[in-house]
């Protein structure tokens, strides 16, 4: 699983009291997925890099430093997601490059079991749209090296039915970082042979 959280913004119940989750808080951090039947957990920053091209490329080779989030962003959803104008356009008065692409299509990437957007309730609608969100949050940001977002890395156990995982991961997204006034744009992947119950040891 693959998840990028934004704050939703200033007008947010809870955004400006966010703060990033704690791995010494056994409830909110690393260790406290356990419980979960998460074999790790990783966070690490996605950034802008000046030394790197824009679009898909970079986000496949890194997934963590390039120069328009919304490729990693379509390539982690395994989704079609296009830059809007506007955002463009504002990009440009900042003086920022987002690159010659204006489509990232990863509609055809494998392994991408399901992904959603999960946001505050109130949030602003833009929230709920991936290009939309990941294009503001990429024009927002005036700095060239700029951090774009947290990105969290879980691996989920295969003695766990998918289904339950899935539950258990939207429970942890929302009590960590949906209560603290972060949209996460989550994602499963599954990859190797589907586990099959009555003999674990034959999958991947």
């Amino acid at each position: 699983m693959v998840q990028l959280g934004i704050p939703a913004g200033a007008g947010t119940p809870g955004a400006a009291r966010w703060r990033r989750p704690d791995h010494r808080d056994r409830r909110g951090g690393a260790a406290g997925v356990d419980d979960l039947g998460f074999f790790r957990i990783k966070q690490s920053f996605v950034t802008r890099s000046p030394l790197t091209t824009a679009g898909g490329a970079a986000a496949y080779q890194s997934g963590e430093r390039f120069r328009c989030v919304l490729a990693a962003a379509a390539y982690q959803a395994g989704s079609c997601e296009a830059i809007n104008p506007a955002v463009r356009a504002m990009a440009m008065k900042q003086g920022l490059s987002l690159g010659p692409d204006t489509v990232f299509d990863y509609s055809g990437k494998r392994g991408v079991y399901a992904s959603e957007i999960r946001h505050p309730p109130d949030a602003p609608a833009w929230c709920r749209q991936r290009s939309t969100l990941w294009g503001r949050m990429e024009a927002s940001e005036r700095r060239r090296d700029a951090a774009l977002a947290l990105r969290y890395e879980a691996a989920l156990s295969r003695t766990v039915p998918i289904d339950l995982s899935i539950r258990h991961l939207n429970g942890f997204v929302d009590r960590h970082l949906v209560a603290r006034g972060l949209v996460v744009d989550t994602a499963i992947h599954l990859y190797g042979k589907p586990l099959d119950p009555r003999i674990p040891e034959a999958a991947d």
